[in-house]
This record gives C-alpha cells, sequence and structure tokens, in this order.
C-alpha cells in the first residue's frame, strides 16, 4: 500500500505540474481589493418568508459576494451513481439560486469531511442533513474508488449547478489532522486526487480548502508543528489559502482582539493569495456551559477586529472576506431549546441584532465598499479588470478596464477550457479607462473568461454566452 501511495503521488504532482499548465494561472492573478459578503444562514425557523427576505435583501445591499456553506452531508449513493439529487438538495439550491443577487460573485463550500471533522461526512437525503452513513459508506477510508467517484460527481453537480468564481472542496481541513490524524493521508490522497480532477474540467475555477488560521499559527491547543505539516502537505493542491478565523475559539476568547499584526502573522504561513472564508467575532456578552467559559465580546471590539482584517486587505493579497453570520439568531437558538453548548459562541456575531438593528461595524464595512466603488470611477489607482456588460449576453458584450500607469496591456479571451479564443488588446496603453467590445456570434453558447495582464499584474472575469 506504501509503495502503491508513492506511485499515486508522483503520478498526480506530474499531472499538475506538466498535464495542467493553466491551473496555475490562478497564482498570478491579482484581486485589486477584496469582495465582502456574507452566507444567507438564517436567524430563526418560523416565519421563513420573512427571514429569507430579510437575509437576501441585506446580502444584496451590504456586500458584494454571497457564500453558499454546505458542511452538513452529501447524498452519498446518489452522487455516486450520478443520479437525481433528493428532492430537498435540489430546492434548497434552486431557492439560493433564485435569491442570489446577480452583480454579486459567488463562493460556494463543500466538504467530504463531517461536522466533527473525525471522518467522513455523513449522509444527506430527505430527512435533512447529518443522517446516518449508509452501507458501504460507513466502512469506506477516504481515498477508497467509491469516495472518489461519489465526491468528484458532488464537485461537479455543484459546480455546474450555482457557477462559482470560487469553490472549497474542503471546510477546516486541518481538524482533521487535529482530531482523527490517523485519517490524515487518506484525506490527502482523495483531495489531491479531486483537485486534479476538476482542474481538468474547470482550469479557471480557483479551487482550495480553508484552514483555521488560529489553530495553524499556535493560538489554541493544537500541535502547531503538526497542524503546520498538514498546510504543507494540503497547499499544493490549493489554488488559495483559505482561511476560517474564529477568535473566540482560540486564546483571545472574546478578551483581546487580535492585532493587524497577529492576523498578518498568520496570513504569512502561505504565500498563496488569501481567502478568508468565514469569520466572526461576538458582539454581546455570553457565557457557555453553565458559565465556564465566558465571552466579553461587545460591538466595539467586533468593529475594532474587522476594521483590523480589512486594513490588512491593504497589505496581502486577500481576494475576498466572508462575515458568517449576517444577523443574531437568538430566536433561532430560542426554537431549538437555547442549548447552553459552544455552538453558542455564533449567535452574537451578526452585522444586525437579534431585532435587525444595524451595528456600528456595518457602517464601516458598507463605507469600504461605496469607497471601493468610487475609486472604480474616478482616476485608475490600480489595474482593474471590470465585468463585463451585459453579462449574459448574446452576442456581444464590453469589456472594461483600466491602468494606472503607461503599460503594456494584454487582454484575451480564452473559453472553459482554456483555449485561446481572440486577442482583444495588444499593445502599450497610457494611464485610463478603456472599453473593448468582445462578439461572440461565431462560439457556442458556454462560459468564457476575459484575461488581462498589464505589467505584473493579471486579472480574470468570467463571462457567459447565452444564445
Amino acid at each position: 500500500m506504501m509503495i502503491t501511495r508513492k506511485i499515486y503521488s508522483f503520478a498526480i504532482h506530474f499531472i499538475y505540474f506538466c498535464v495542467l499548465p493553466l491551473g496555475s494561472l490562478f497564482s498570478q492573478v491579482r484581486a485589486a481589493v477584496p469582495f465582502l459578503g456574507f452566507t444567507p444562514f438564517p436567524y430563526a425557523l418560523s416565519q421563513s418568508d420573512s427571514v429569507q427576505k430579510f437575509t437576501y435583501d441585506r446580502i444584496a445591499l451590504d456586500g458584494n459576494i454571497i457564500a453558499h456553506h454546505f458542511d452538513d452531508g452529501i447524498p452519498w449513493n446518489e452522487a455516486f451513481a450520478d443520479s437525481l439529487f433528493p428532492s430537498s438538495i435540489v430546492s434548497d439550491w434552486n431557492t439560493r439560486i433564485a435569491h442570489t443577487p446577480v452583480q454579486h460573485k459567488v463562493y460556494v463550500a463543500i466538504t467530504p469531511i463531517n461536522i466533527l471533522r473525525n471522518g467522513l461526512a455523513l449522509n444527506k437525503n430527505n430527512n435533512g442533513g447529518d443522517q446516518p452513513l449508509p452501507p458501504p459508506w460507513d466502512t469506506l477510508p477516504f481515498h477508497a474508488p467509491q469516495v472518489k467517484k461519489a465526491f468528484l460527481n458532488y464537485c461537479k453537480r455543484i459546480i455546474d449547478t450555482f457557477h462559482p468564481e470560487y469553490i472549497a472542496i474542503g471546510i477546516e481541513v486541518n481538524l482533521l489532522k487535529k482530531e482523527t490524524p490517523a485519517l490524515w493521508a487518506s484525506y490527502v490522497e482523495l483531495h489531491s486526487y479531486i483537485y486534479v480532477e476538476l482542474k481538468k474540467k474547470y482550469p479557471m475555477l480557483p479551487i482550495f480548502v480553508s484552514c483555521t488560521g488560529f489553530d495553524l499559527a499556535g493560538f489554541t491547543s493544537a500541535n502547531q508543528s503538526e497542524q503546520v505539516k498538514a498546510l504543507h502537505d494540503i497547499i499544493p493542491w490549493s489554488d488559495y489559502f483559505g482561511l476560517s478565523l474564529h477568535p473566540q475559539l482560540s486564546v483571545f476568547m472574546a478578551e483581546v482582539v487580535p492585532s493587524q499584526q497577529i492576523l498578518d502573522s498568520i496570513c504569512l504561513l502561505s504565500q498563496k493569495p488569501i481567502a478568508i472564508c468565514e469569520t466572526s467575532y461576538p458582539a454581546e456578552y455570553f457565557t457557555v456551559y453553565n458559565n465556564s467559559l465566558i465571552y466579553n465580546g461587545t460591538a466595539q471590539k467586533q468593529h475594532q477586529y474587522i476594521s483590523n482584517l480589512i486594513s490588512l486587505s491593504q497589505q496581502r493579497e486577500i481576494i475576498f472576506i466572508i462575515n458568517f453570520i449576517l444577523r443574531d439568531y437568538d430566536q433561532l437558538w430560542s426554537e431549538i431549546g437555547s442549548p447552553d453548548d459552544i455552538n453558542k459562541i455564533w449567535k452574537d456575531t451578526g452585522f444586525y441584532t437579534e431585532n435587525g438593528e444595524p451595528r456600528e461595524v456595518l457602517q464601516l464595512w458598507k463605507k469600504y465598499i461605496l469607497n471601493v466603488e468610487q475609486e472604480r470611477n474616478n482616476v485608475p489607482q490600480r489595474v482593474t479588470l471590470h465585468q463585463n456588460y451585459p453579462n449574459p449576453f448574446n452576442p456581444s458584450t464590453v469589456i472594461s478596464y483600466q491602468v494606472p500607469e503607461n503599460s503594456y496591456v494584454l487582454l484575451k479571451v480564452y473559453d472553459a477550457i482554456g483555449k485561446e479564443v481572440e486577442t482583444m488588446v495588444d499593445e502599450v496603453k497610457e494611464a485610463g479607462n478603456y472599453s473593448v467590445q468582445f462578439n461572440g456570434k461565431t462560439l457556442s453558447s458556454g462560459m468564457y473568461f476575459a484575461r488581462l495582464q498589464s505589467g505584473d499584474k493579471v486579472q480574470l472575469r468570467k463571462m457567459m454566452l447565452v444564445k
């Protein structure tokens, strides 16, 4: 088995470096500024229509990216057979897509690891998520051929359904090494296989995993050296350095706000672009486990923490930041019996209180987004490739870009498999704003990508041709 593993490892490294040169394209991508957004996590189970409306309306108004987060299991049998998924899953996906703001970037997170991070993700069916695994899934290791086939089919299905700009195919994966280290090698084999196979079909899509940053940096009880080893094992198969940052789960609790320098030390653990896949900070005081854990959260501390993250984005290449909770879910907590457990630590991390009133951090968040939009409309400060308009288009669309100084500009369009379709610009341009028209009348419907290079800066935009 060990010899087989070594041969497999050599093979996938060969594919990554020799067969898939376009996969490395993302190491060059530079986002002008991070996108900011939320998940549509509901703050109540009752009054679902009004809860849904409030949540998606505020996501549209208060951000420019939406995160669809799925860590409650996989329909293993249906995924393996590549058959119709349970109706509850299809309905949930359709609802999310229908309410996703059309102008927002889309980030999707899925995982083959269960919520306790100690084994294979549980089953998901019409009875809900995290259902017991049926045979043979209850005994299969991560690297089993059946698991590889099923999870690859699941990844492809969710990509083809949501058409995300970014996808994580593992959530807080380093916790598996922390909780059940004996399963780590098997998981790495699964992940590297899935990454390589997905890159063959979606070479332009950033594919990555998330890790818990405070565990990696030694701010928890986790063995830091083992956590860093886990990062080194997985990062070759991750286009971004995805981070899950929840200070209340670290030595900081809610007593001290992690400084920008501390957050920077986490980011420096990898040289890859950074995605803050989920984060939070308690804005209220609360206790857990019969007052055995005390959290002195305040709205001011929450504001300072988010301010530190946003300031860090001026120094580091951060693609997006997701504050997981939009509105405090006190009502939901009451509806499920107010359990006094660790899951309580996210209850008061919203940018809106349980009554729907905005917290002071929201003004900071929205001001940053507004400043970014105003900057894009003024004299260029950095290289930027704007989203084409209209999008979707048929048969023509306008691609706009800006360069802050005289530079050589190369603008090309590629199809979904990375084949060059047309060179739009190939010359020296003065600082300014520019637009070119792309005509797809001779092309088939599908996904295309505009790639702008100015100096050492490279940016991509997804375009959809619909005939």
